[in-house]
């Protein structure tokens, strides 16, 4: 029953914190949603956001086309500064998009999608939003909404203020771990002292993944215990993993659910074998970080310390563990 509580709590809190959204996470995530709902390798433009604030619509333009194209799965259309001031005074013009201004678009451009977006305020929060249109029929493809409180949010107060955030260098985002989740799929080989594993994470939203594993633990110590046994442990386990990114970052922690078999061998005492085992369910808090090698969400390492709990709990069954995994995410 304790397990149990301990586990809807821990589950509580995942739904809690992803709620919380920053301007940020906001152009993120959008950009990570469009690029599962938008075919791969076809070409979009970001050609217009209103909001109360210039500044934050340059911002929101420019960091958007800035994922995508770290996403690498579809192709962003960057358009110059007066290009872009152009188009988007006939659109003021027209004032709306209508299906034969969004095919001239397209025509002009050599793009098969649009993307528009807004941020307006809705009560106490900023609502946005951001629409991703096709240029043959018109129709909305891809839509990402979000809220956001800008009393906890200084970036998009300094924006909606009328200043100008500080940027951060394209080396200090990477060092930062700013970008770490703008991949979709994370694999890993894990190696550690005692075993190896595999690991697949896909990202739900920048802060949230699912994923899972299978490892094989495997230790031959001979530390004595027994005046005249040894000492071996080893254990096979197949987890659904639920991970979250606190901050955006590159720093999780996890909560594993899977089907473990462990056993520990003592040896002999006297003329008698010594084992114990474990088969079954068990949950596995987890805490670790990633290490991108190169580009974000390219090459990266991975450490983490994993603590499998089974229903029966003893000093030796079910040990913690460390691993050290190097992947590749796309």
């Amino acid at each position: 029953m304790k397990k149990m509580l301990f586990f809807a709590f821990f589950w509580f809190m995942f739904i809690s914190l992803i709620n919380a959204q920053t301007l940020d996470e906001a152009i993120l995530a959008a950009a990570i949603k469009m690029g599962r709902d938008l075919p791969a390798n076809t070409k979009v433009s970001v050609i217009n956001f209103t909001s109360p604030s210039e500044n934050l619509n340059k911002y929101v333009i420019d960091e958007l086309n800035g994922n995508i194209l770290r996403n690498r799965r579809i192709l962003p259309v960057i358009l110059e500064q007066d290009q872009l001031q152009n188009l988007q005074s006939d659109l003021n013009k027209d004032d709306l998009l209508n299906t034969e201004s969004i095919q001239n678009i397209g025509q002009l451009l050599g793009i098969e999608y649009i993307i528009t977006g807004s941020l307006e305020l809705v009560d106490i929060e900023y609502k946005f939003l951001l629409n991703a249109v096709d240029t043959v029929n018109a129709e909305i493809k891809s839509q990402y909404t979000a809220s956001i409180n800008f009393r906890n949010d200084q970036k998009l107060s300094s924006l909606l203020r009328g200043g100008a955030p500080l940027r951060l260098s394209s080396s200090s985002r990477q060092s930062s771990g700013k970008l770490a989740n703008v991949k979709n799929n994370w694999i890993s080989a894990n190696l550690n002292v005692i075993g190896i594993g595999l690991t697949y994470e896909r990202m739900l939203t920048p802060k949230l993944s699912l994923g899972g594993n299978i490892y094989y633990l495997v230790t031959n110590l001979l530390p004595q215990f027994f005046a005249d046994g040894e000492y071996s442990y080893d254990e096979v386990g197949v987890d659904l993993t639920f991970r979250f990114y606190p901050w955006g970052k590159t720093f999780f922690i996890g909560l594993s659910l899977g089907y473990h078999s462990a056993s520990i061998y003592y040896g002999y005492i006297g003329w008698q074998e010594i084992t114990e085992s474990f088969l079954g369910i068990a949950i596995s808090p987890e805490i670790g970080w990633k290490i991108d090698t190169g580009n974000p969400g390219g090459f990266f390492l991975e450490t983490c310390i994993k603590i499998p709990i089974s229903g029966r709990i003893t000093p030796e069954l079910f040990i913690p563990f460390p691993y050290i995994g190097l992947g590749w995410a796309f």
